[in-house]
């Protein structure tokens, strides 16, 4: 019986313990509940700074410079008149940036506060006085540095980038474009630009010089206005002819060196007599089958001017009329007659040379023809004499100078020269 006494008491010992253990328990979670928002001390409270930093480019420009510690939010208030700079839409929310852009409207004093706070809803303010006082501006110096670029799209317009390089001058500058220069403003695809750009792309109607005037502002918005030159040059070189003013190189060979092609014609004679300029020229004699040709390595897409000089001899009473023609041809590597009459094989010319009789006249014409050398990095050059007998091909020419009525057509072959035909000093040049 005392055993089981025992055994009871312990077990009511230790269930009272562990009664009192788990109350202690409870007590202990309720005194060790989280704080609530402003229960604690905030060791760490904001204090609101800023500071100011004048704009090299505008003494009326200033960046408030944010310099509040244990801070998370700011509140901007700015003084009437003053203007704040930004892209933002809502000014109100941009009050609430760390860091603000603002421009004053004129010297004189300004008051700004600075609000700043934590997340415990701790707050602190800051009040400071802006002095803006006038200043010793050095002039504006403008300037630009050029640069030709391709065109996008593969095309032959002449495009320039414009950089702004001024110095004392990045407030309103403006670009004011000579005739035959032009923003290249296309309708979609490309950046639009404004004359009032840093940076600019032109497109010129052809090379050459332009004067570009540019305007710069110092910090005060005190304008200078210079005139820089650009020169648009082509780059490209002149074509290289051998022999153009027809002369002899020496005894064996006669002025037709490097215009000889025996494949397509006969070279005419050299003549040391009526000549236009230098010791000889060449002749195309009557009745022979003459032809001056040569091969010209040229830049595709590009215009050329091609110029000679030449006379006619009236050939007798027989009224027979002569002519030299003038082509330029695609490519090269012509073997024979025929195919200088290809229509196919000619690169349109400014206008159709047809020589005529001149009256028997010893005296030199001057003569000039232009061209686009289109997709051809090679062109050949065709002087040829012909005549209006026996015709092979029917081509019509304009009678000019001689006793035929003017303006009437003739049918004239390709074979041969008919009066003498002389032709001198031919010079193909860039005609840009």
């Amino acid at each position: 019986m005392m055993r089981k006494i025992l055994e009871n008491s312990r077990v009511l010992k230790y269930g009272a313990l562990a009664l009192g253990v788990a109350f202690i328990g409870l007590v202990s979670c309720e005194e060790n509940e989280l704080p609530g928002v402003g229960d604690l001390i905030d060791l760490n409270p904001p204090v609101a700074e800023f500071g100011e930093v004048m704009s090299s480019c505008d003494y009326l420009i200033y960046s408030l410079v944010n310099k509040s510690t244990s801070s998370t939010d700011f509140k901007w208030e700015i003084p009437d008149g003053v203007t704040l700079l930004t892209e933002d839409t809502d000014d109100l929310a941009a009050l609430e940036n760390e860091d603000i852009l603002v421009q004053f409207p004129a010297t004189g004093s300004y008051e700004f506060t600075l609000t700043s706070s934590d997340k415990n809803l701790v707050t602190n303010s800051i009040t400071k006085t802006i002095e803006i006082e006038d200043v010793e501006a050095e002039p504006a110096v403008p300037s630009y540095a050029s640069e030709q670029i391709a065109d996008e799209e593969g095309g032959d317009s002449i495009l320039f980038t414009l950089t702004n390089t001024s110095i004392n001058s990045c407030n309103s500058f403006e670009w004011m474009l000579p005739e035959g220069m032009s923003l290249n403003n296309p309708a979609e695809g490309d950046a639009i630009y404004s004359l009032t750009d840093d940076e600019i792309v032109v497109v010129l109607d052809a090379f050459g010089s332009y004067d570009v005037s540019v305007t710069g502002n110092n910090i005060k918005g005190e304008p200078t206005t210079v005139v820089q030159t650009l020169e648009a040059e082509t780059g490209k070189t002149e074509p290289i002819l051998v022999n153009p003013s027809l002369e002899k190189d020496n005894d064996e060979n006669t002025g037709a060196f490097g215009w000889t092609n025996t494949a397509v014609g006969q070279v005419p004679f050299n003549t040391t007599s009526s000549v236009n300029d230098g010791a000889n020229a060449l002749k195309f004699s009557k009745n022979e089958a003459m032809t001056l040709y040569q091969e010209v390595d040229v830049f595709e897409n590009t215009e050329y001017k091609l110029d000679f000089f030449y006379a006619m001899k009236k050939f007798g009473d027989s009224g027979q009329t002569g002519a030299i023609q003038v082509r330029v041809l695609n490519d090269g590597g012509y073997d024979s007659p025929e195919a200088l009459v290809v229509p196919e094989n000619n690169i349109t010319l400014s206008q159709d040379i047809w020589i005529v009789e001149s009256g028997g006249s010893k005296d030199y014409n001057f003569a000039s023809v232009t061209f686009n050398s289109g997709s051809n990095t090679k062109i050949s050059l065709v002087f040829r004499g012909i005549n209006n007998s026996d015709p092979q091909v029917q081509v019509p020419y304009t009678t000019s100078g001689s006793d035929k009525p003017e303006n009437t057509t003739y049918p004239v072959s390709f074979s041969n020269a008919a009066s003498d035909g002389l032709i001198d000093n031919i010079s193909l040049k860039l005609n840009e």
